[in-house]
């Protein structure tokens, strides 16, 4: 469920329904957008209803009735940008439009910085990032 549960007022009831078709030995892969302080305007053109923090979402597995198994946060480098697009918001006002896909040389470069961060900092409990990715399972 990449990008799935912040769509939804109610979280628990798809989080319980994708736990129910799990297989017994299955795994649920999770990501929601962190942190109401970076929520803008791609927020409401997506129609989120909410980001997490880590501890809200790990109510939100346990009253769904998930054992985690992790919990992180990643896209570090992306949270001060973030933040300051929030920022700019904030004093500006701006409509939401779509965004446009990087050209191919700089999605190619983010795309590396990405997996370089990754493979430095997939081990540390780095309190912040842009995503927060979770896995668990049935209890």
């Amino acid at each position: 469920m990449l990008d799935v549960l912040d769509h939804f007022p109610d979280p628990l009831a798809p989080l319980r329904r994708a736990l129910a078709l799990l297989d017994p030995e299955g795994v649920l892969l999770i990501t929601v957008p962190p942190f109401r302080c970076l929520w803008t305007s791609h927020d409401e053109l997506n129609r989120h209803f909410t980001r997490y923090t880590k501890r809200s979402f790990i109510r939100v597995a346990k009253d769904a009735g998930m054992k985690l198994h992790s919990c992180r946060y990643f896209f570090h480098w992306t949270f001060p940008v973030k933040l300051l697009i929030q920022t700019k918001e904030a004093f500006f006002y701006t409509s939401p439009q779509t965004p446009k896909i990087p050209s191919y040389w700089l999605n190619t470069a983010l795309y590396k910085f990405s997996t370089l961060e990754q493979n430095f900092f997939h081990t540390l409990p780095v309190p912040f990032g842009t995503s927060l990715i979770c896995l668990g399972s049935k209890r």
